[in-house]
């Protein structure tokens, strides 16, 4: 369910990926961190999970329309969207 939501909702660009806030967040809980981890596995070489309390903090800063870091990647929200890319 996870790569099924992934790929039906993310727009990738070389230095980003994208895709709907209110369509992310109607997933459920446990397919948002398998979805997040999944996009930050794309600009990292080691593939490794983060522990849940760190996603769900990245999570509610989405909801709060904050910006965050974890594994190298910044996500943050504008206009509707979340977006990802590579830690500079």
């Amino acid at each position: 369910i996870t790569l099924q939501s992934f790929n039906e909702l993310v727009k990738e660009s070389g230095s980003y990926l994208e895709w709907s806030k209110k369509d992310f967040f109607k997933l459920e809980k446990e397919i948002q961190i398998r979805f997040l981890q999944l996009a930050m596995d794309k600009f990292n070489a080691g593939k490794y999970a983060c522990k849940r309390k760190s996603v769900d903090n990245v999570l509610n800063k989405l909801l709060d329309n904050k910006g965050s870091t974890l594994r190298k990647c910044f996500i943050k929200t504008s206009r509707g969207k979340i977006k990802i890319s590579k830690e500079k």
